[in-house]
């Protein structure tokens, strides 16, 4: 119980980072056909601008301010920066460990897999699929997580399971009463050994 606790929190602190919704994105023609529903891998923590650059785990800050511009360092936090259209990156050795979104970055960027700000849940659910979606309350929201273990290759329904031996990657939504995305946050469980 701890151990879910633990890894729910996680993704509800990146979560309160962000809010807001609205909808539209030209991101809702990508083919569908071309993703696996059934793996979430390091590539998932991407989001893409409308030129289609990309913003990665384990890209180097230095070349994600190329494309994201000079972010603001967090006050409470040193390794967390704000930047415009409201993308919010951790770095670890200077490096993206962890990136979310808020209902600023709408009609700006969007995950590797299309999901953006004003997203109706059954449009995520199709991108990553149903089986193994994590749900729960998140004050007058909800929450919506994926989690994979890269490790042992298969999805996990609940983090209620020690999976301390293994590289879990998580994407995580908010979602208003209305079941649109208003924020969303990327990120693994540890920090890669090659970090």
């Amino acid at each position: 119980m701890k151990e879910k606790t633990h890894y729910f929190v996680i993704s509800i602190i990146l979560l309160l980072l962000v809010t807001g919704c609205n909808s539209g994105n030209k991101a809702d023609d990508i083919d569908i056909s071309a993703l696996n529903k059934n793996a979430i891998s390091p590539g998932d923590i991407t989001i893409l601008d409308n030129n289609n650059q990309k913003v990665y785990l384990g890209m180097s800050r230095k070349s994600a301010e190329k494309i994201l511009g000079s972010g603001e360092q967090s006050e409470e936090e040193k390794n967390n920066y704000d930047y415009e259209h409201g993308v919010k990156i951790i770095y670890v050795n200077d490096k993206v460990i962890a990136i979310s979104l808020s209902s600023e970055s709408e009609n700006f960027y969007r995950t590797i897999r299309g999901v953006h700000i004003g997203m109706l849940k059954d449009k995520v659910i199709n991108l990553y699929g149903e089986e193994y979606i994590e749900e729960g309350p998140m004050g007058d929201e909800s929450l919506l997580a994926y989690m994979y273990d890269s490790t042992n290759k298969k999805y996990l329904k609940s983090s209620t399971q020690d999976h301390s031996d293994s590289q879990i990657y998580r994407v995580a939504l908010s979602l208003d009463k209305d079941g649109l995305v208003t924020g969303m946050g990327m990120l693994p469980q540890f920090v890669p050994d090659d970090f």
